[in-house]
């Protein structure tokens, strides 16, 4: 829905600022941590996929971590030569 070049950079900035971030490592780690599905051993790959698709499609970024994507990808945005 983009109506030009600089709207959709500025949507492909944010989202990467989020990878930028960890936002979704770092959400992975909380919700083990909360879950109790962390042992001594680290937390097994079967628990980590469920709970990285849990992540990606029932529970939205938190604000905090909205923010941090918008100011890494204007950062993004500022080097890649857009206003």
């Amino acid at each position: 829905l983009a109506e030009n070049e600089a709207e959709l950079a500025s949507v492909m900035a944010h989202e990467i600022g989020h990878i930028a971030g960890r936002h979704a490592v770092k959400q992975l780690k909380e919700t083990a941590i909360a879950s109790g599905l962390v042992g001594a051993a680290g937390l097994d790959r079967n628990v980590a996929a469920r709970i990285g698709v849990e992540l990606a499609f029932r529970r939205p970024n938190s604000r905090r971590d909205e923010y941090d994507a918008d100011l890494l990808g204007l950062n993004t945005l500022t080097q890649a030569g857009y206003a």
